[in-house]
C-alpha cells in the first residue's frame, strides 16, 4: 500500500487526506452538535431532550425613572422581550403606592404587540388615604391573535399616572402575579421583572412635550406653495382634559407653520403635559379641534400620525365664521387692489387675491370653527 500511495501524484494525495480527514472529524463535530454541553450554543438555559437553549421572557417598565411634580400626568409602557419564546398570551399584575400615584381604567390603552384583551383592565378608581398604605393592584390579560404568536420586543400596555398632591416616592411593581404564556409550555416563561420608581417633588415641575402638526389648508395646491420654508402664522389652544388634576384649565403656543414645498405645512410647537383638547387656529383658517392627546416628559406627538389636518379657509378677519366680513375683505383687496405687502385674503397663498381665493369664501360661507 505503501508502495501505491508514493506511485499517486500530489493532487490524488491531496484528495485522498481530505477524504480521510473528513471521515474523522464529522462524527465529532455530530456528537459536538448534540450533546447537553454543546460547547457552540449560545449561553442559555437547556432544553431538556432536545440539546437547545431557550432564554426566559422579560416584563419590564419605561421609563424606569419618573420625576414629576404633585398633580402631574404622566405616562407608563408595560414591554415585553419574549426571550426564546412565541408568545400567546401575557397577565399583567402592577402594584404601586395609592397614596401618591393615581390610574385610571380608561387610562391603560393596549399595545399592537398583543392587541386581544382577555381580561379589561381591573383599577381601583380612587387615591387611597389609609396608612400604611396597603399597595394598589392594577391587572389585565392580553393575547395575541389565534394565529400570529410573538416574538422579539414589543409594546404590552401603556398606563397613565396622576401624581397626587403631596411629595414622596413610588415604585410601580410587576407582582408575582404576572405571567406570560408561550406555545408549547404550559408554564410561566416570564423570570425577570423590572420595575419602575417615580419620584413626586415640587422641585421637579412639568417639563413641555413636542408638538408636530401636520397641516393642509383648503385650496393650497402643490403648485401655488412652493416657497419652501415660508412660515404661516399658527395658534394651537391647549384645554385641559382632567379639570379635577391640578392641570391649568386651558393655555395656547403660537409657532409658525413651515411650508413643505407641496402644499402641505408642519408646524412644530411645545405642549403642556398632560391630557388636553387641542384647537388649531391657523391663518385666514377656521378653528378646528384635532381630538384629545396626551403629552408626557420627554415625547414628541405627531398629529396626525398618517396624513395631514385639513382646515378650512376663509376666516379673513379671524372671528372663526366665515361672514360676510370675510367678503367683504375679499372684494376690497382682489385683484390689483391687494395692497404690496398681501393680504390675508390670498387664502391659496399664490400671491394673488383672485376668483379661486373668492370661490373659497363662497364655498364656505356661514361655516362656523369649533
Amino acid at each position: 500500500m505503501f508502495l501505491k500511495w508514493r506511485s499517486l501524484n500530489f493532487t490524488q494525495r491531496f484528495a485522498l487526506t481530505s477524504l480521510f480527514v473528513f471521515l474523522l472529524v464529522t462524527p465529532v463535530i455530530v456528537y459536538l452538535a448534540l450533546s447537553p454541553t454543546n460547547p457552540f450554543s449560545r449561553a442559555g438555559s437547556p432544553v431538556s431532550g432536545t440539546g437547545g437553549y431557550e432564554f426566559p421572557a422579560t416584563l419590564s417598565l419605561q421609563p424606569d425613572i419618573i420625576n414629576v411634580a404633585p398633580n402631574q400626568t404622566f405616562y407608563v409602557d408595560v414591554m415585553l422581550d419574549t426571550g426564546s419564546n412565541n408568545v400567546t398570551a401575557a397577565e399583567i399584575v402592577l402594584t404601586y403606592d395609592g397614596t401618591l400615584l393615581h390610574a385610571e381604567e380608561a387610562g391603560v390603552t393596549v399595545g399592537g404587540f398583543l392587541p386581544v384583551i382577555l381580561e379589561e383592565p381591573t383599577i381601583p378608581d380612587v387615591m387611597t388615604l389609609q396608612y400604611p398604605p396597603p399597595p394598589t393592584t392594577i391587572s389585565f390579560a392580553v393575547g395575541s391573535k389565534t394565529e400570529t404568536p410573538v416574538s422579539g420586543y414589543g409594546k404590552v400596555a401603556t398606563i397613565k399616572f396622576v401624581a397626587s398632591n403631596q411629595e414622596g416616592n413610588a415604585t410601580l411593581s410587576l407582582a408575582d402575579g404576572s405571567q406570560v404564556a408561550a406555545i408549547y409550555k404550559q408554564v410561566n416563561v416570564a423570570s425577570n421583572f423590572y420595575p419602575a420608581s417615580v419620584y413626586v417633588s415640587k422641585s421637579n415641575p412639568p417639563s413641555v412635550d413636542n408638538l408636530i402638526l401636520n397641516l393642509k389648508f383648503e385650496g393650497v395646491t402643490s403648485g401655488s406653495a412652493t416657497e419652501r420654508g415660508r412660515k404661516i402664522p399658527v395658534d394651537v389652544r391647549f384645554e385641559s382634559a382632567l379639570a379635577d388634576s391640578g392641570q391649568p384649565m386651558d393655555s395656547s403656543a403660537t409657532s409658525g407653520a413651515v411650508t413643505n414645498g407641496d402644499g402641505t405645512y408642519t408646524a412644530s410647537l411645545t405642549a403642556p403635559i398632560g391630557t388636553y383638547h387641542i384647537f388649531v387656529n391657523a391663518l385666514s383658517q377656521l378653528r378646528k379641534k384635532i381630538g384629545t392627546v396626551g403629552f408626557s416628559t420627554g415625547k414628541t406627538v405627531t398629529v396626525p400620525k398618517d396624513g395631514y389636518l385639513g382646515l378650512i379657509a376663509g376666516d379673513i378677519v379671524d372671528n372663526n365664521v366665515v361672514d360676510i366680513f370675510d367678503y367683504n375683505i375679499i372684494v376690497q383687496d382682489f385683484g390689483s387692489r391687494m395692497p404690496s405687502g398681501g393680504s390675508p385674503a390670498d387664502l391659496d397663498f399664490d400671491n394673488d387675491v383672485d376668483i379661486f381665493d373668492y370661490n373659497l369664501v363662497v364655498q364656505n360661507f356661514g361655516k362656523v370653527g369649533d
